[in-house]
């Protein structure tokens, strides 16, 4: 458990200074590989009701027509896909040989069309967010050799909201109200968002790199400017002054800051 606290805490030191910079891709893809020691590494968002797919990737392989166009053709039929489809609220990270024995995997149309231009052969995804409709959103890390270890799956199980909640801390940047509309500081406005992506108190503290108890202040003095007393009635009342966005499920998640 010290290794994973330790790797997630690394990671945050890895996005310090990055959550306003133009190439926060590159710094996440290049923080997630040295993680769980990825050949490769690339951002999807797949739509299935408008059969359309997004990807970015630092890797040139991964960008090129080689592999582009056979992504375009197969991403629908991939078993991790598939499998994030079954289970669509699940944010927990899969490996693909969970999914497909290794003799069905090597035979399979998506590893033939796809893998094999790529150069690679296993895969663990990191989704970003659940799925209740038909988009799903995430980093998919790549190895052309072995396997990924039961370990490095708790890593990826342990820094998945700290990814989640850097693409949403990114997106917040272009949020509806301004510094000078709002009651809020910056800070405050950062904890409110992380909030109403689902994080509790520790995992704010590793994104903004402060403490529990200093989130949980934060969240007070939210709640005293907001004129409110939960997190629900806060992130309401934000959507509704445009302090943020409307992207934000509260319904989804049931954050427990006294114990977070």
């Amino acid at each position: 458990m010290t290794d994973v606290l330790n790797r997630v805490l690394g990671l945050s030191y890895d996005l310090e200074g990055s959550w306003l910079s133009a190439d926060r891709a590159s710094v996440v893809a290049g923080a997630l590989r040295r993680l769980v020691q990825a050949d490769s590494a690339g951002a999807l968002e797949g739509d299935g009701a408008m059969r359309q797919v997004a990807v970015w990737s630092d890797t040139p392989v991964l960008t090129s027509d080689s592999v582009l166009v056979p992504l375009m053709d197969t991403f629908f039929e991939h078993p991790m896909l598939i499998a994030f489809v079954a289970d669509r609220m699940s944010v927990a990270p899969r490996r693909l040989s969970d999914i497909v024995p290794g003799r069905a995997w090597l035979e399979h149309r998506v590893y033939r069309e796809l893998f094999v231009p790529m150069g690679m052969k296993h895969q663990l995804a990191i989704p970003l967010r659940p799925m209740p409709g038909t988009v799903w959103a995430g980093w998919v890390l790549n190895r052309a050799e072995s396997d990924f270890t039961d370990a490095e799956m708790g890593v990826a199980a342990a820094v998945q909201p700290l990814v989640a909640a850097f693409d949403t801390f990114k997106a917040t940047q272009r949020g509806p109200a301004s510094a000078a509309e709002s009651p809020l500081t910056g800070r405050e406005t950062a904890v409110l968002h992380l909030l109403a992506e689902g994080l509790t108190a520790t995992q704010i503290g590793f994104v903004l790199r402060i403490s529990p108890r200093t989130v949980r202040k934060h969240v007070e003095h939210i709640y005293e400017k907001l004129d409110c007393h939960d997190r629900v009635q806060a992130i309401r009342i934000a959507q509704r002054r445009g302090l943020i966005g409307e992207e934000h499920d509260v319904t989804q998640h049931d954050v427990v800051l006294a114990r977070g």
